[in-house]
């Protein structure tokens, strides 16, 4: 196993993530509280009257923009990634 320290700037990414249904409030805290969770998340925000419309950073050795869509699937919402 490879103990060296990970340099993290260099596997920092960022992906925007589209939920097709229009978020309440409280819906939007709890889906990027579900996002901010995963291990490889490093932060999770929106742009207010853009809450349709996450913006992630990530370290991209612990996590995929994949994995990221599939856990906002599972709280029941349709997502997909749309870069950034």
């Amino acid at each position: 196993m490879d103990t060296r320290p990970m340099d993290l700037e260099s596997a920092l990414a960022d992906v925007m993530i589209h939920i097709r249904e229009d978020l309440e409030e409280g819906e939007l805290r709890d889906l990027e509280d579900c996002l901010r969770e995963r291990a490889g998340v490093v932060s999770v925000g929106h742009r207010p009257g853009r809450e349709h419309l996450l913006m992630l950073a990530y370290d991209s050795e612990s996590e995929t923009v994949a994995g990221m869509v599939r856990a906002a699937r599972g709280q029941g919402y349709q997502a997909e990634a749309v870069g950034l």
